[in-house]
């Protein structure tokens, strides 16, 4: 239990409070569910949205979660890319 406790110590360092990340998280999914997207946009955008929530509550400086953030609209564009025949 020991490797978790350890893992879980380096992420509260990282990611902040677990709680307060989930629900500014919540919020943030919650605010912008919109019925109009897929599924692929849908998962990124909540992807994103956790990604932002630790950038706000934990280290803003962890560049591992803006180049997520990045990822994942780049996984869009590409879904996009492919239904559009590009």
């Amino acid at each position: 239990m020991t490797n978790l406790n350890e893992t879980l110590a380096e992420r509260g360092e990282q990611y902040g409070d677990f709680k307060q990340m989930a629900l500014l998280a919540t919020l943030l999914k919650n605010a912008l569910r919109n019925e109009k997207m897929n599924a692929v946009q849908r998962e990124a955008t909540d992807l994103i949205c956790t990604k932002l929530a630790r950038i706000a509550v934990g280290n803003p400086h962890n560049r591992d979660s803006w180049q997520d953030i990045a990822g994942y609209a780049s996984l869009v564009v590409a879904q996009m890319d492919r239904e559009d025949g590009l």
